[in-house]
């Protein structure tokens, strides 16, 4: 029956990827393709699309262009952060897009600010295909149940498409009770499932588990939002006999990094660029903690350069990348938070 399932769903994802503005399936064979080609590969790849989205920047977005940078590197642009973000953001739009046809995107606001993005139906569907192919890479299997948490507990006409297409039963992250969680729980039971949503949220449904005795085997998980510590995953992990996966992205329309075979994250060196800088903007050695800088080489209607996130993180040093890893992206050591989350004294 899941066999049965998972075609249905696939070939149902080809004709509107064919056929519509959502080119979502098509976006996520492209992907992983990339995640399939050798070092040397991905860094000429990634190389030519910043070079395209700095020049796209200069040429057609008012905010850049502005600057009159007259050598088109990276270490050139400005650090952008969410204030400036607040600010000027509507200068920030391409020339060659239309605001209107644009789809407005919220951050969470977990760093104090809260920003808006613009997106194209393209770089949304480019999103969303990164977002299944870490799924993927965490055991998920097209036709698998899926348990979801999320802060977007009124479903768009868009979403409940998508929640039925991939047949997802959706919880509130934050607000769920035990008996909600526990219900949801024996849906699931005794069937093909995959588990995902925010960090704490996942280990609220572990402890409720435990606590009821319930006795649930997911094929997959995997947690995004907020920080995956180890208590929490080593209680998602032993109540509901998965390994679970850590990711790291943005509502931005930022993927940046994921599990999966490493214990590490592998970040998507064929969409982002990262730098990862001091309190003055000066890049440290990999090995070493600061600012993350993010470019998305995906985004064209909006480009965000150098966009400071918010958090803090180290790059693992090319001596220490393992031998045997299965794909050739960049790799980060460790995502160690907000930077809003720390006092200095």
């Amino acid at each position: 029956m899941r066999k049965l399932y998972s075609f249905c769903i696939q070939f149902s994802l080809l004709i509107i990827s064919l056929f519509s503005s959502n080119k979502f399936y098509l976006e996520l064979n492209k992907i992983k393709q990339t995640a399939r080609l050798r070092e040397d590969e991905v860094k000429k790849l990634q190389k030519l699309k910043l070079n395209k989205l700095l020049m796209h920047a200069v040429r057609n977005v008012p905010y850049y262009r502005k600057l009159g940078l007259k050598n088109i590197s990276i270490e050139n642009f400005p650090i952008l952060d969410k204030k400036i973000l607040k600010v000027q953001g509507d200068l920030m739009i391409s020339e060659n897009h239309n605001k209107s046809k644009l789809i407005k995107q919220f951050s969470s606001g977990s760093t104090g600010k809260q920003s808006i993005v613009y997106w194209s139906k393209k770089e949304q569907s480019i999103y969303r295909a990164y977002q299944i192919m870490w799924w993927q890479w965490a055991g998920y299997r097209f036709g698998d149940l899926i348990l979801q948490t999320g802060i977007t507990p009124e479903r768009s006409f868009e979403k409940k498409i998508k929640d039925f297409f991939l047949r997802t039963i959706y919880l509130q992250a934050f607000s769920h009770t035990e008996n909600e969680v526990v219900n949801s729980l024996k849906k699931v039971k005794n069937k093909s499932a995959f588990l995902a949503g925010y960090a704490s949220s996942l280990f609220v449904l572990a402890k409720f588990s435990e606590k009821q005795k319930l006795k649930i085997k997911f094929n997959g998980a995997v947690a995004w939002g907020d920080k995956l510590f180890t208590h929490y995953k080593k209680k998602i992990n032993t109540q509901f006999s998965v390994k679970v996966n850590e990711t790291y992205a943005s509502a931005e329309g930022l993927m940046i990094a994921a599990q999966k075979d490493l214990d590490l994250m592998y970040i998507m060196s064929p969409s982002i660029f990262i730098e990862i800088v001091d309190s003055n903007g000066l890049e440290v050695e990999d090995g070493k903690i600061g600012h993350v800088l993010v470019t998305n080489l995906d985004s064209f209607s909006m480009p965000l350069i150098r966009y400071r996130i918010g958090d803090l993180a180290i790059k693992l040093p090319k001596k220490d990348y393992p031998k045997h890893r299965s794909i050739k992206f960049e790799i980060i050591k460790k995502v160690i938070g907000r930077d809003t989350d720390l006092v200095r004294t």
